[in-house]
């Protein structure tokens, strides 16, 4: 079966199915009176054991592969070896793993079978756990309720529509299945990472390119820009709140020959459909964000009312989340100069959708494609590119 009738088998059968069950899947797996323990430490499983602390079946410990953190206390759970923990726990015990699983030795699948080794005859990914106390744990980044997806089916089918090519529709369907699925180990590899954003199937650089960077973190994709472009381009314009990200970013340029350097302004500020100021967590790497938890007050900026003179012919955006309210905020610059478009769609559940057909509404000439890069949670990219800049004919 090509990409369109997996996808299309997908919404039809597997996904009513999980939208079913959904509440009763971590049940189903653990059996009654199971106890948890939690394989991981990082933020994914101190968020699940501080939200099972709130319920009837607290987590016991924490397992992990990092001897350094054996004998430590987190979140108010003792941590142990995989070996020590299913000797103390594993008979009665389900041990939940809560890692994102990259790389081949994380992978759920490997994992699995290492914890079922060491005497845990229950292991499940923390997916269904998420989805039993969805109201203590979801969203999760993009990770979300099935039944959720199910409600918006007519979105995907038109997004899923859109590309151009079946790179792009297997991909598509890829993401669809991991987010509500959890199965990192039916993922294949991604693209290269230094291609992110420049792919040389897709993206046709001119010299006299004006680049818009939304999210430009400390310069890695500005950097990028200019190595592929040898410093030969129009204009560059940096989109970057985080004040540690920022000073980053603005040694950087200050490091540019003077006739590039003379080319880039670095905006420091958020950008969203309208103007005025937003909390933001400033975490000084490349996960801050718009939150409004976040211990700092940013400016908040519309595009349009930001690029003055500067006619974009590409604009690339990675803003935690914030890209759909930042095309808005562009739209007039969209669509009076038709850039190519490159924005993530992996920080909430419905981009996947919702943003090529945003894409789609600000761009409807334009052509539109799907790339993953490195690992199969992030640097998830949707492209949009007029047909004139096409680095390649479509494959169908």
């Amino acid at each position: 079966m090509d990409a369109s009738e997996k996808f299309n088998a997908f919404l039809q059968t597997e996904l009513p199915a999980l939208a079913a069950r959904e509440r009763r899947a971590f049940d189903e797996i653990a059996g009654s009176g199971s106890s948890i323990v939690i394989y991981g430490c990082g933020n994914l499983g101190r968020k699940l054991a501080v939200a099972l602390s709130h319920t009837t079946t607290p987590a016991l410990a924490f397992v992990d592969a990092n001897e350094s953190l054996w004998g430590q206390t987190i979140a108010n759970l003792p941590v142990y070896s995989v070996a020590e923990a299913g000797r103390l726990f594993g008979k009665n015990s389900v041990c939940v793993v809560a890692v994102w699983s990259p790389g081949k030795d994380r992978r759920f699948g490997a994992l699995k079978q290492n914890l079922g080794s060491a005497g845990f005859g229950k292991v499940a990914s923390f997916l269904p756990l998420f989805w039993k106390h969805a109201e203590l744990l979801l969203p999760h980044y993009r990770l979300d309720l099935p039944s959720r997806a199910l409600e918006k089916e007519n979105a995907m089918r038109q997004a899923f529509a859109l590309f151009a090519d079946e790179t792009s529709r297997a991909e598509f369907l890829v993401q669809l299945k991991w987010m509500l699925l959890g199965d990192a180990g039916a993922v294949p590899p991604g693209a290269p990472i230094q291609d992110t954003y420049f792919p040389a199937d897709l993206i046709r650089l001119s010299n006299d390119e004006s680049f818009v960077d939304c999210g430009a973190f400390d310069g890695d994709t500005l950097r990028a820009f200019l190595g592929l472009t040898a410093n030969r381009f129009a204009a560059a314009i940096c989109y970057e709140p985080d004040p540690e990200n920022c000073l980053k970013l603005d040694s950087y340029v200050q490091t540019l020959d003077p006739e590039a350097r003379r080319k880039v302004r670095i905006e420091q500020c958020a950008l969203g459909a309208s103007e005025g100021s937003v909390r933001f967590e400033a975490l000084g790497s490349v996960s801050s964000c718009i939150t409004s938890e976040g211990t700092l007050e940013v400016p908040l900026k519309r595009l349009d009312d930001t690029l003055g003179e500067v006619a974009p012919s590409y604009i690339k955006m990675d803003i935690e989340g914030a890209e759909i309210d930042a095309l808005k905020g562009g739209e007039r610059a969209i669509q009076t100069h038709h850039p190519k478009l490159a924005a993530c769609i992996y920080h909430v559940q419905d981009h996947l959708w919702q943003i090529p057909l945003e894409m789609k509404r600000l761009t409807p000439d334009s052509s539109f494609y799907l790339r993953r890069y490195d690992d199969e949670f992030g640097d998830v990219v949707c492209y949009s590119i007029p047909k004139k800049n096409l680095a390649r004919i479509s494959d169908g």
